[in-house]
Protein backbone atom coordinates (compact mmCIF):
# COMPACT_ATOMS: atom_id res chain seq x y z
CA UNK A 1 0.00 0.00 0.00
CA UNK A 2 1.33 3.41 -0.95
CA UNK A 3 1.83 5.89 1.88
CA UNK A 4 3.60 8.61 -0.12
CA UNK A 5 1.58 10.91 -2.35
CA UNK A 6 2.34 10.09 -5.99
CA UNK A 7 1.90 12.11 -9.18
CA UNK A 8 2.58 11.40 -12.83
CA UNK A 9 3.13 13.94 -15.61
CA UNK A 10 2.37 12.97 -19.20
CA UNK A 11 3.70 14.56 -22.38
CA UNK A 12 3.58 12.50 -25.55
CA UNK A 13 6.03 14.76 -27.42
CA UNK A 14 8.49 15.34 -24.56
CA UNK A 15 7.65 18.96 -23.76
CA UNK A 16 8.74 18.66 -20.14
CA UNK A 17 10.86 21.81 -20.38
CA UNK A 18 8.08 23.77 -22.02
CA UNK A 19 5.75 23.89 -19.00
CA UNK A 20 5.61 20.61 -17.14
CA UNK A 21 8.74 21.04 -15.07
CA UNK A 22 7.06 23.99 -13.34
CA UNK A 23 4.17 21.79 -12.26
CA UNK A 24 6.57 18.97 -11.41
CA UNK A 25 8.52 21.26 -9.10
CA UNK A 26 5.32 22.50 -7.50
CA UNK A 27 4.07 18.98 -6.83
CA UNK A 28 7.40 17.94 -5.37
CA UNK A 29 7.34 21.00 -3.12
CA UNK A 30 4.07 19.62 -1.73
CA UNK A 31 5.71 16.28 -0.95
CA UNK A 32 4.64 14.28 -3.99
CA UNK A 33 6.86 11.69 -5.59
CA UNK A 34 6.65 12.32 -9.32
CA UNK A 35 7.22 10.30 -12.48
CA UNK A 36 7.40 11.81 -15.95
CA UNK A 37 6.13 9.83 -18.95
CA UNK A 38 6.76 10.53 -22.61
CA UNK A 39 6.91 8.48 -25.81
CA UNK A 40 10.08 7.11 -27.39
CA UNK A 41 9.47 8.81 -30.75
CA UNK A 42 10.72 12.32 -31.51
CA UNK A 43 8.24 14.40 -33.49
CA UNK A 44 10.87 16.69 -35.00
CA UNK A 45 13.48 14.19 -36.16
CA UNK A 46 10.93 11.41 -36.75
CA UNK A 47 13.26 8.98 -34.99
CA UNK A 48 13.31 6.93 -31.80
CA UNK A 49 15.05 8.91 -29.06
CA UNK A 50 16.16 8.58 -25.46
CA UNK A 51 14.67 11.17 -23.12
CA UNK A 52 17.18 12.77 -20.76
CA UNK A 53 14.76 13.96 -18.08
CA UNK A 54 16.04 12.08 -15.01
CA UNK A 55 13.88 9.10 -14.16
CA UNK A 56 11.69 9.47 -17.24
CA UNK A 57 9.58 6.50 -18.33
CA UNK A 58 9.20 6.21 -22.10
CA UNK A 59 6.32 4.43 -23.79
CA UNK A 60 7.04 2.66 -27.07
CA UNK A 61 4.76 3.97 -29.85
CA UNK A 62 4.51 3.40 -33.57
CA UNK A 63 6.58 5.79 -35.74
CA UNK A 64 5.20 8.17 -38.35
CA UNK A 65 6.73 10.32 -41.07
CA UNK A 66 4.00 12.85 -41.91
CA UNK A 67 2.59 15.31 -39.42
CA UNK A 68 -0.88 15.13 -40.92
CA UNK A 69 -1.41 11.40 -41.16
CA UNK A 70 -3.34 8.48 -39.75
CA UNK A 71 -0.07 7.02 -38.48
CA UNK A 72 0.52 10.07 -36.30
CA UNK A 73 -2.98 9.87 -34.84
CA UNK A 74 -2.51 6.18 -34.09
CA UNK A 75 0.90 6.87 -32.54
CA UNK A 76 -0.72 9.38 -30.20
CA UNK A 77 -3.45 6.90 -29.38
CA UNK A 78 -0.80 4.29 -28.62
CA UNK A 79 0.78 6.56 -26.05
CA UNK A 80 -2.49 7.51 -24.35
CA UNK A 81 -3.84 3.98 -24.28
CA UNK A 82 -0.62 2.36 -23.04
CA UNK A 83 0.26 4.93 -20.41
CA UNK A 84 -3.18 4.75 -18.79
CA UNK A 85 -3.12 0.97 -19.00
CA UNK A 86 0.09 1.18 -16.98
CA UNK A 87 -1.40 3.58 -14.45
CA UNK A 88 -4.20 1.11 -13.77
CA UNK A 89 -1.66 -1.09 -11.96
CA UNK A 90 -1.16 1.53 -9.25
CA UNK A 91 -3.38 4.59 -9.70
CA UNK A 92 -1.53 7.75 -8.62
CA UNK A 93 -2.94 10.55 -6.53
CA UNK A 94 -2.45 13.11 -9.31
CA UNK A 95 -2.27 12.87 -13.10
CA UNK A 96 -1.11 15.90 -15.10
CA UNK A 97 -1.77 15.35 -18.80
CA UNK A 98 -0.33 17.80 -21.31
CA UNK A 99 -2.57 18.43 -24.33
CA UNK A 100 -2.22 17.89 -27.24
CA UNK A 101 -2.39 15.09 -28.22
CA UNK A 102 -6.10 15.18 -27.60
CA UNK A 103 -6.30 11.41 -27.21
CA UNK A 104 -4.79 11.93 -23.77
CA UNK A 105 -7.94 13.80 -22.72
CA UNK A 106 -10.10 10.92 -23.96
CA UNK A 107 -8.23 8.21 -22.08
CA UNK A 108 -7.63 10.43 -19.03
CA UNK A 109 -11.37 11.04 -18.68
CA UNK A 110 -12.05 7.31 -18.78
CA UNK A 111 -9.34 6.75 -16.18
CA UNK A 112 -10.83 9.47 -13.97
CA UNK A 113 -14.25 7.80 -14.17
CA UNK A 114 -12.74 4.57 -12.84
CA UNK A 115 -10.61 6.37 -10.24
CA UNK A 116 -12.50 9.48 -9.10
CA UNK A 117 -10.12 9.90 -6.15
CA UNK A 118 -7.25 10.71 -8.56
CA UNK A 119 -6.82 14.42 -9.18
CA UNK A 120 -6.74 15.07 -12.93
CA UNK A 121 -5.12 18.19 -14.38
CA UNK A 122 -5.10 19.08 -18.07
CA UNK A 123 -2.27 21.43 -19.12
CA UNK A 124 -3.07 22.89 -22.54
CA UNK A 125 0.04 24.26 -24.24
CA UNK A 126 -1.33 24.21 -27.79
CA UNK A 127 -4.72 24.26 -29.50
CA UNK A 128 -4.63 21.43 -31.99
CA UNK A 129 -6.00 21.19 -34.64
CA UNK A 130 -6.99 24.87 -34.37
CA UNK A 131 -3.34 25.89 -34.67
CA UNK A 132 -2.94 24.12 -38.01
CA UNK A 133 -1.38 26.86 -40.20
CA UNK A 134 -3.61 26.65 -43.25
CA UNK A 135 -7.06 28.13 -43.45
CA UNK A 136 -7.94 26.32 -46.69
CA UNK A 137 -6.90 22.96 -45.25
CA UNK A 138 -8.89 23.66 -42.11
CA UNK A 139 -11.99 24.20 -44.21
CA UNK A 140 -11.31 21.10 -46.28
CA UNK A 141 -10.76 18.99 -43.18
CA UNK A 142 -13.41 20.66 -41.04
CA UNK A 143 -15.20 17.41 -40.16
CA UNK A 144 -12.20 15.32 -39.08
CA UNK A 145 -10.71 18.36 -37.35
CA UNK A 146 -13.92 18.85 -35.35
CA UNK A 147 -13.75 15.22 -34.26
CA UNK A 148 -10.10 15.68 -33.33
CA UNK A 149 -10.85 18.81 -31.29
CA UNK A 150 -13.82 17.04 -29.76
CA UNK A 151 -11.53 14.50 -28.15
CA UNK A 152 -10.28 17.41 -26.04
CA UNK A 153 -13.38 19.54 -25.64
CA UNK A 154 -15.79 16.77 -24.67
CA UNK A 155 -13.50 15.54 -21.93
CA UNK A 156 -12.39 18.78 -20.26
CA UNK A 157 -15.20 18.46 -17.73
CA UNK A 158 -13.54 15.33 -16.33
CA UNK A 159 -10.56 17.34 -15.08
CA UNK A 160 -10.26 18.85 -11.63
CA UNK A 161 -8.12 21.61 -13.13
CA UNK A 162 -7.52 22.94 -16.65
CA UNK A 163 -4.47 25.16 -17.19
CA UNK A 164 -4.38 26.83 -20.64
CA UNK A 165 -1.24 28.54 -21.92
CA UNK A 166 -2.92 31.87 -22.58
CA UNK A 167 -6.16 33.77 -22.27
CA UNK A 168 -6.98 33.23 -25.93
CA UNK A 169 -7.18 29.50 -25.25
CA UNK A 170 -9.51 30.21 -22.32
CA UNK A 171 -11.79 32.19 -24.60
CA UNK A 172 -11.77 29.46 -27.23
CA UNK A 173 -12.56 26.78 -24.66
CA UNK A 174 -15.11 28.77 -22.65
CA UNK A 175 -12.94 28.79 -19.53
CA UNK A 176 -12.40 31.64 -17.05
CA UNK A 177 -9.47 33.73 -18.23
CA UNK A 178 -7.95 33.46 -14.76
CA UNK A 179 -6.95 29.89 -15.64
CA UNK A 180 -4.23 31.02 -18.03
CA UNK A 181 -0.63 30.72 -16.86
CA UNK A 182 2.07 32.48 -18.87
CA UNK A 183 5.55 31.03 -19.10
CA UNK A 184 9.02 32.49 -19.43
CA UNK A 185 12.64 31.66 -18.84
CA UNK A 186 14.23 32.80 -15.62
CA UNK A 187 16.27 35.97 -15.99
CA UNK A 188 19.96 35.58 -15.27
CA UNK A 189 20.60 37.58 -12.07
CA UNK A 190 23.83 38.83 -13.62
CA UNK A 191 22.09 40.14 -16.73
CA UNK A 192 22.45 43.89 -17.10
CA UNK A 193 19.97 46.23 -18.81
CA UNK A 194 22.69 47.86 -20.86
CA UNK A 195 22.01 48.07 -24.60
CA UNK A 196 24.27 49.13 -27.44
CA UNK A 197 22.05 50.26 -30.29
CA UNK A 198 23.40 51.81 -33.44
CA UNK A 199 21.79 54.93 -34.85
CA UNK A 200 22.80 54.46 -38.49
CA UNK A 201 20.84 51.24 -39.06
CA UNK A 202 18.60 48.58 -37.56
CA UNK A 203 19.49 45.31 -35.88
CA UNK A 204 16.62 42.86 -35.65
CA UNK A 205 16.42 39.41 -34.09
CA UNK A 206 14.62 36.19 -34.88
CA UNK A 207 14.66 33.73 -31.98
CA UNK A 208 13.26 30.21 -31.84
CA UNK A 209 12.29 27.23 -33.91
CA UNK A 210 11.95 28.00 -37.62
CA UNK A 211 9.05 25.81 -38.64
CA UNK A 212 5.88 25.83 -40.69
CA UNK A 213 3.98 28.20 -38.39
CA UNK A 214 6.53 31.01 -38.78
CA UNK A 215 5.35 33.68 -41.20
CA UNK A 216 8.45 33.83 -43.37
CA UNK A 217 6.71 35.99 -45.98
CA UNK A 218 5.65 38.60 -43.41
CA UNK A 219 9.13 38.73 -41.87
CA UNK A 220 10.73 39.12 -45.30
CA UNK A 221 8.21 41.76 -46.41
CA UNK A 222 8.70 43.90 -43.31
CA UNK A 223 12.47 43.48 -43.58
CA UNK A 224 12.37 44.65 -47.21
CA UNK A 225 10.35 47.74 -46.26
CA UNK A 226 12.81 48.57 -43.50
CA UNK A 227 15.85 47.90 -45.71
CA UNK A 228 14.63 50.55 -48.13
CA UNK A 229 14.76 53.07 -45.28
CA UNK A 230 17.82 52.00 -43.29
CA UNK A 231 20.57 49.36 -43.40
CA UNK A 232 19.23 46.22 -41.70
CA UNK A 233 20.98 43.28 -40.07
CA UNK A 234 18.91 40.31 -38.87
CA UNK A 235 20.41 38.06 -36.21
CA UNK A 236 18.83 34.60 -36.38
CA UNK A 237 19.08 32.43 -33.28
CA UNK A 238 17.50 29.07 -34.02
CA UNK A 239 17.06 26.36 -36.60
CA UNK A 240 14.37 24.20 -38.13
CA UNK A 241 12.83 22.90 -41.31
CA UNK A 242 12.16 26.40 -42.68
CA UNK A 243 15.55 27.84 -41.72
CA UNK A 244 17.07 27.85 -45.25
CA UNK A 245 13.91 29.49 -46.58
CA UNK A 246 13.96 32.20 -43.92
CA UNK A 247 17.66 32.99 -44.35
CA UNK A 248 17.33 33.28 -48.11
CA UNK A 249 14.18 35.39 -47.85
CA UNK A 250 15.97 37.81 -45.53
CA UNK A 251 18.91 38.12 -47.90
CA UNK A 252 16.56 38.66 -50.84
CA UNK A 253 14.87 41.40 -48.80
CA UNK A 254 18.14 43.30 -48.67
CA UNK A 255 19.23 42.48 -45.11
CA UNK A 256 22.56 41.31 -43.87
CA UNK A 257 21.99 37.98 -42.13
CA UNK A 258 23.84 36.78 -39.04
CA UNK A 259 22.80 33.17 -38.43
CA UNK A 260 23.98 31.80 -35.09
CA UNK A 261 22.13 28.48 -35.10
CA UNK A 262 20.71 27.08 -31.88
CA UNK A 263 22.15 28.84 -28.83
CA UNK A 264 21.69 27.56 -25.28
CA UNK A 265 24.02 30.05 -23.63
CA UNK A 266 21.77 32.78 -22.24
CA UNK A 267 24.64 35.24 -21.88
CA UNK A 268 25.43 34.81 -25.57
CA UNK A 269 21.79 35.37 -26.51
CA UNK A 270 21.66 38.45 -24.33
CA UNK A 271 24.82 39.82 -25.91
CA UNK A 272 23.17 39.56 -29.33
CA UNK A 273 19.79 40.94 -28.26
CA UNK A 274 21.37 43.84 -26.38
CA UNK A 275 22.41 45.12 -29.82
CA UNK A 276 18.97 44.68 -31.39
CA UNK A 277 16.17 47.18 -31.73
CA UNK A 278 13.33 44.63 -32.10
CA UNK A 279 12.59 40.92 -32.24
CA UNK A 280 10.30 39.32 -34.83
CA UNK A 281 7.18 37.72 -33.35
CA UNK A 282 5.29 36.96 -36.56
CA UNK A 283 3.34 33.77 -37.22
CA UNK A 284 0.94 32.72 -39.94
CA UNK A 285 -2.51 34.28 -39.42
CA UNK A 286 -4.34 30.94 -39.25
CA UNK A 287 -2.34 29.76 -36.25
CA UNK A 288 -4.35 29.77 -33.02
CA UNK A 289 -1.97 31.23 -30.44
CA UNK A 290 -2.19 34.09 -27.98
CA UNK A 291 1.31 34.04 -26.51
CA UNK A 292 4.50 32.70 -28.05
CA UNK A 293 7.37 31.48 -25.94
CA UNK A 294 9.73 33.42 -28.18
CA UNK A 295 8.00 36.68 -27.24
CA UNK A 296 8.51 36.10 -23.54
CA UNK A 297 12.11 35.06 -24.21
CA UNK A 298 12.59 38.36 -26.04
CA UNK A 299 11.14 40.14 -23.01
CA UNK A 300 13.49 38.28 -20.75
CA UNK A 301 16.32 39.96 -22.66
CA UNK A 302 14.63 43.41 -22.65
CA UNK A 303 13.88 43.26 -26.38
CA UNK A 304 10.69 44.87 -27.76
CA UNK A 305 8.81 42.89 -30.41
CA UNK A 306 7.34 43.38 -33.86
CA UNK A 307 4.18 41.41 -33.31
CA UNK A 308 1.21 39.96 -35.18
CA UNK A 309 0.03 37.54 -32.46
CA UNK A 310 -3.50 38.54 -31.42
CA UNK A 311 -5.29 38.51 -28.08
CA UNK A 312 -2.91 38.27 -25.09
CA UNK A 313 0.22 39.51 -26.88
CA UNK A 314 -1.41 42.25 -28.96
CA UNK A 315 -3.16 43.58 -25.86
CA UNK A 316 0.09 43.52 -23.89
CA UNK A 317 2.00 45.33 -26.64
CA UNK A 318 -0.59 48.09 -26.85
CA UNK A 319 -1.10 48.46 -23.13
CA UNK A 320 2.51 48.36 -21.97
CA UNK A 321 4.30 49.76 -25.07
CA UNK A 322 6.65 46.79 -25.30
CA UNK A 323 6.79 46.75 -29.08
CA UNK A 324 4.65 47.42 -32.13
CA UNK A 325 1.70 45.47 -33.47
CA UNK A 326 2.48 45.19 -37.16
CA UNK A 327 0.42 47.24 -39.59
CA UNK A 328 0.81 49.16 -42.83
CA UNK A 329 2.86 51.95 -41.23
CA UNK A 330 5.13 49.78 -39.07
CA UNK A 331 8.27 50.19 -41.19
CA UNK A 332 7.93 53.98 -41.19
CA UNK A 333 7.31 54.06 -37.44
CA UNK A 334 10.36 51.89 -36.73
CA UNK A 335 12.59 53.89 -39.06
CA UNK A 336 11.50 57.12 -37.39
CA UNK A 337 12.38 55.93 -33.90
CA UNK A 338 15.52 57.31 -32.33
CA UNK A 339 17.92 55.31 -30.20
CA UNK A 340 16.42 57.06 -27.17
CA UNK A 341 12.92 55.92 -28.25
CA UNK A 342 14.13 52.33 -28.47
CA UNK A 343 15.85 52.50 -25.11
CA UNK A 344 12.64 53.79 -23.50
CA UNK A 345 10.75 50.87 -25.01
CA UNK A 346 13.39 48.45 -23.70
CA UNK A 347 12.82 49.92 -20.23
CA UNK A 348 9.11 49.22 -20.64
CA UNK A 349 9.91 45.61 -21.48
CA UNK A 350 12.14 45.22 -18.45
CA UNK A 351 9.54 46.84 -16.22
CA UNK A 352 6.83 44.49 -17.46
CA UNK A 353 9.06 41.50 -16.87
CA UNK A 354 10.60 42.58 -13.58
CA UNK A 355 8.49 45.13 -11.71
CA UNK A 356 6.73 42.56 -9.58
CA UNK A 357 6.87 41.10 -6.09
CA UNK A 358 9.33 38.24 -5.60
CA UNK A 359 8.33 35.38 -3.35
CA UNK A 360 10.36 32.21 -2.92
CA UNK A 361 10.70 29.31 -0.50
CA UNK A 362 12.56 31.60 1.93
CA UNK A 363 9.88 34.26 2.26
CA UNK A 364 6.66 32.67 1.07
CA UNK A 365 5.21 32.81 4.55
CA UNK A 366 5.87 36.50 5.06
CA UNK A 367 2.64 37.66 3.49
CA UNK A 368 4.36 40.20 1.27
CA UNK A 369 1.60 42.37 -0.18
CA UNK A 370 3.45 42.49 -3.48
CA UNK A 371 2.41 38.87 -4.03
CA UNK A 372 -1.09 40.02 -4.99
CA UNK A 373 0.04 41.95 -8.05
CA UNK A 374 -1.99 41.52 -11.20
CA UNK A 375 -1.16 38.74 -13.60
CA UNK A 376 0.06 35.21 -13.89
CA UNK A 377 3.40 34.66 -15.55
CA UNK A 378 5.20 31.42 -14.77
CA UNK A 379 8.88 31.25 -15.50
CA UNK A 380 10.47 28.20 -17.02
CA UNK A 381 12.61 27.26 -20.01
CA UNK A 382 11.51 27.46 -23.63
CA UNK A 383 11.23 24.11 -25.31
CA UNK A 384 13.61 25.27 -28.05
CA UNK A 385 15.80 27.45 -25.86
CA UNK A 386 16.29 25.55 -22.64
CA UNK A 387 18.13 27.21 -19.81
CA UNK A 388 21.69 25.95 -20.08
CA UNK A 389 21.70 24.67 -16.50
CA UNK A 390 18.48 22.78 -17.10
CA UNK A 391 19.93 21.40 -20.32
CA UNK A 392 22.99 20.14 -18.48
CA UNK A 393 20.94 18.69 -15.66
CA UNK A 394 18.73 16.73 -18.06
CA UNK A 395 21.83 15.06 -19.45
CA UNK A 396 22.97 13.78 -16.07
CA UNK A 397 20.99 10.58 -16.30
CA UNK A 398 18.98 9.11 -19.15
CA UNK A 399 15.52 7.72 -18.57
CA UNK A 400 14.55 4.13 -19.07
CA UNK A 401 12.43 3.04 -22.02
CA UNK A 402 9.68 0.86 -20.63
CA UNK A 403 6.68 -0.85 -22.16
CA UNK A 404 4.62 0.52 -19.28
CA UNK A 405 5.25 -0.03 -15.58
CA UNK A 406 4.87 2.48 -12.78
CA UNK A 407 6.71 1.76 -9.55
CA UNK A 408 7.22 3.72 -6.37
CA UNK A 409 10.58 5.13 -7.45
CA UNK A 410 10.91 8.80 -6.60
CA UNK A 411 12.08 10.77 -9.60
CA UNK A 412 14.68 13.02 -8.08
CA UNK A 413 14.78 15.73 -10.71
CA UNK A 414 17.33 18.35 -9.71
CA UNK A 415 15.77 21.40 -8.12
CA UNK A 416 15.03 23.65 -11.08
CA UNK A 417 15.57 27.36 -11.17
CA UNK A 418 11.85 27.98 -11.46
CA UNK A 419 9.64 30.87 -10.64
CA UNK A 420 5.88 30.67 -10.43
CA UNK A 421 3.75 33.76 -10.34
CA UNK A 422 0.92 34.39 -7.99
CA UNK A 423 -2.62 35.06 -9.22
CA UNK A 424 -3.85 38.60 -9.67
CA UNK A 425 -5.92 38.38 -6.48
CA UNK A 426 -4.70 36.40 -3.52
CA UNK A 427 -8.14 34.96 -2.97
CA UNK A 428 -7.94 33.20 -6.35
CA UNK A 429 -5.78 30.10 -6.50
CA UNK A 430 -3.80 29.61 -9.70
CA UNK A 431 -5.69 26.41 -10.32
CA UNK A 432 -8.91 27.56 -8.71
CA UNK A 433 -11.28 27.73 -11.65
CA UNK A 434 -10.05 24.87 -13.74
CA UNK A 435 -12.86 22.37 -13.63
CA UNK A 436 -15.46 22.82 -16.33
CA UNK A 437 -19.10 22.58 -15.34
CA UNK A 438 -18.35 22.17 -11.62
CA UNK A 439 -17.94 24.38 -8.59
CA UNK A 440 -15.38 27.16 -8.67
CA UNK A 441 -14.90 27.18 -4.92
CA UNK A 442 -11.69 26.23 -3.15
CA UNK A 443 -10.84 23.33 -0.90
CA UNK A 444 -8.64 24.28 2.02
CA UNK A 445 -8.04 20.62 2.89
CA UNK A 446 -6.26 19.84 -0.37
CA UNK A 447 -3.04 21.69 -1.31
CA UNK A 448 -3.93 21.29 -4.97
CA UNK A 449 -7.20 23.12 -4.38
CA UNK A 450 -6.05 25.58 -1.74
CA UNK A 451 -6.62 29.22 -2.62
CA UNK A 452 -2.93 29.94 -2.06
CA UNK A 453 -1.83 26.81 -3.87
CA UNK A 454 0.99 28.18 -5.95
CA UNK A 455 2.19 30.39 -3.11
CA UNK A 456 3.49 27.14 -1.68
CA UNK A 457 5.62 26.57 -4.73
CA UNK A 458 9.40 26.64 -4.37
CA UNK A 459 9.92 29.94 -6.21
CA UNK A 460 7.59 32.69 -7.32
CA UNK A 461 8.71 35.26 -9.90
CA UNK A 462 6.32 38.05 -10.86
CA UNK A 463 3.74 38.95 -13.35
CA UNK A 464 2.74 40.91 -16.35
CA UNK A 465 0.96 43.89 -14.90
CA UNK A 466 -2.36 45.45 -15.77
CA UNK A 467 -4.50 42.43 -16.63
CA UNK A 468 -8.15 43.25 -16.62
Amino acid sequence: MHTTKRAVLLSCSDHYNHRLYVIDGYLRSLGYETVYYTSDFDHTSKKVFRCTVPGCRQIHVRPYQKNLSLSRILSHRDFARLVFRELEQAPPDVVVAQLPPNYLAHYAARFKARHPETRLIFEIFDMWPETFPSGSMKRLLALPFSVWAGLRDKNLSAADRVIPECRLFCRKLGLPEENAIYLASRRDPNQTPEAHLRSDGLDLCYLGAINNVVNVDAIADLTAQLARLKPVTVHVIGDGEKCPQLLQALRDAGAEVDWLGVVFDESRKHEVMSRCHFGFNLMKPDVCVGLTMKSVDYFRHDLPILNNIPADTAELVDREQVGLNVGEDTAARVAAMTVEDCLRMRKNVRRVFDEVGLVDDQNVGLGDSRAVLAGNLVACGHVDHIDEKIHQRRAEREGEVVAARLDQHHVAVGKPGLHLLDRRDVHRGVLAHGRVGTRTGLDADDPLLDKNAFQHFTHVLGVFRGHH
